[in-house]
């Protein structure tokens, strides 16, 4: 079993949007879960992953996808400022047709 997991694997055709998608989904759990427990979070890019590996001690093999701060902010929050309607983005059956009358 771990040669055809290490097989499939080492044979992906796209193997870092499978790993992309892997971790956005476990930080999409982590972040549901620390806003339901009164923490606010903050998922980071456009980082210099090697400055992270660096100030972590990753080593060379693994990569920094995505920076996820949890914590508690200071001072008042724009709440969902600059956030398009639901109805421009969200669609029921068809795109273009807006879920929300």
């Amino acid at each position: 079993m771990r040669q055809l997991i290490y097989d499939h694997f080492t044979q992906h055709p796209n193997m870092a949007m499978w790993l992309n998608r892997q971790v956005m989904i476990a930080l999409t759990t982590m972040m549901l879960m620390a806003e339901a427990l009164s923490y606010d979070t903050a998922l980071m890019e456009g980082f210099d992953d090697q400055r992270v590996k660096e100030a972590i001690a990753a080593p060379d093999r693994m990569e920094v996808i995505c920076l996820l701060a949890i914590g508690h902010r200071e001072g008042d929050d724009k709440r969902f400022g600059g956030r398009f309607p639901p109805g421009r983005l969200v669609f029921a059956e068809r795109f273009g047709e807006p879920f929300f009358a």
